[in-house]
């Protein structure tokens, strides 16, 4: 069957246009007035066959109206803002819904706009203005879904890249992506380089300590201090939290006839006693006798620790050799 097709020329004029039917070229111009004119029972469907339509479109001054399935008093209108040059707009060869915006215009760099770029969405902000903000994506190797959560949040960092030692973390100031010490391996080993940890020891004997009078024991070689916490015989807290405290101390040339010896780790907030009674011992210990202990410490930001050794009553003559001293710690939680 042979096809005819129909073209709708319109000519708008200041208050009314022409319309005749031309059958020599199969061409309709329609009058359009200001006001709607519908488009009707003249057309011919595209396969050529002939009879009436129900309206579905009308033309008028404010645009392109479309009655939908249903004749009714409910009607889509399609129009346009007054140009300020040439614009072509190109509908894609697939099938589809239109996206639709609630702005006047949504125009580039006007207020609250979206438009579309290559590979992306670009969103102009409150301000209309030169900077923009636009979301693209990595070309993917599969599908890839990305799942919002159900509630209100604010992304903080975007401009962080997500790449090694980068965490997601808010410590009161700044929040969000931002460079961190902490590095976890893909089998889970997890490392942090400013975690305060510390192990010292000394470099040279201290002897004959005075009987019943507190003293710090001299710890002057550091083998490591992460975070630079321990100077002059003393680690000092960097933050408020729970430390792992240790001591190891050999003492020689202990009188069996001394009321009590003592090992106290001085913390801002408390003592922890280690003791003996040498009276238990038939003779002096010439040879080295040790002392250890650990704790775990609640201190606070700036409190300190110390180690004091404390003899009883009894001769000066307890010593502490060189090496034979250890204080070591790390803030556990």
């Amino acid at each position: 069957m042979k096809k005819i097709f129909l073209a709708l020329i319109i000519f708008f004029t200041a208050h009314s246009a022409f319309a005749n039917w031309d059958s020599s070229t199969n061409m309709q111009t329609l009058s359009v007035s200001t006001a709607f004119t519908q488009v009707q029972n003249s057309l011919k469907s595209i396969d050529g066959t002939s009879g009436t339509q129900p309206a579905k479109i009308a033309v008028g001054a404010t645009g392109v109206e479309f009655e939908g399935a249903t004749a009714n008093g409910f009607e889509t209108i399609l129009s346009v803002l007054d140009p300020t040059s040439d614009i072509t707009i190109s509908l894609p060869l697939t099938a589809g819904n239109v996206f639709i915006s609630t702005l006047t215009s949504n125009d580039v760099d006007v207020a609250n706009s979206l438009w579309a770029v290559s590979n992306g969405l670009r969103f102009e902000g409150a301000t209309a203005n030169d900077f923009e903000t636009t979301i693209t994506l990595t070309d993917p190797t599969a599908d890839r879904t990305l799942t919002l959560p159900d509630g209100t949040f604010t992304f903080s960092g975007a401009a962080a890249a997500i790449t090694d030692n980068r965490l997601v973390r808010g410590d009161g100031g700044v929040a969000g992506l931002q460079e961190s010490t902490i590095s976890v391996t893909d089998a889970g080993e997890m490392t942090n380089t400013s975690q305060p940890s510390f192990s010292t020891t000394n470099s040279g004997a201290q002897n004959d300590f005075t009987n019943n009078v507190s003293t710090t024991v001299i710890l002057d070689t550091e083998v490591f201090d992460q975070g630079a916490d321990f100077a002059t015989n003393t680690f000092t807290a960097p933050v408020t939290g729970r430390y792992q405290l240790n001591v190891q101390i050999d003492l020689t040339n202990i009188d069996n006839a001394m009321t009590e010896i003592r090992i106290d780790l001085v913390t801002s907030n408390r003592s922890y006693i280690l003791s003996i009674d040498p009276r238990q011992f038939v003779a002096d210990l010439v040879g080295k006798y040790p002392f250890g202990f650990s704790v775990l410490a609640d201190m606070d930001a700036n409190d300190t620790a110390i180690i004091q050794v404390v003899p009883g009553s009894g001769a000066n003559q307890i010593d502490i050799v060189t090496g034979d001293a250890f204080f070591s710690g790390f803030l556990a939680q």
